[in-house]
């Protein structure tokens, strides 16, 4: 059984050596997620727990899904 510290978090863009690889390969792509820990190269991303951001966020999938809709909706018009 493992424990942990600590759960971090990370953002893809800024490790372009796993996200960017030709080969998915799950036990080389945790060695490589080992050297960047060693070198401290993960940056975290921190996620605030503010209410207008929250509310944001909604809004933003909200418009999404209706612009998703009425994409779908625009093309069975058209067939």
């Amino acid at each position: 059984m493992y424990y942990v510290d600590q759960v971090v978090v990370a953002d893809r863009w800024h490790n372009r050596l796993i996200y960017g690889a030709d080969q998915k390969y799950d036990l080389l792509d945790a060695s490589k997620l080992v050297h960047l820990l060693r070198g401290q190269f993960i940056h975290p991303v921190h996620h605030t727990h503010d209410p207008e951001r929250e509310e944001f966020k909604n809004l933003v999938l909200t418009y999404h899904d209706v612009t998703k809709q009425l994409t779908r909706f625009k093309n069975k018009l058209k067939a």
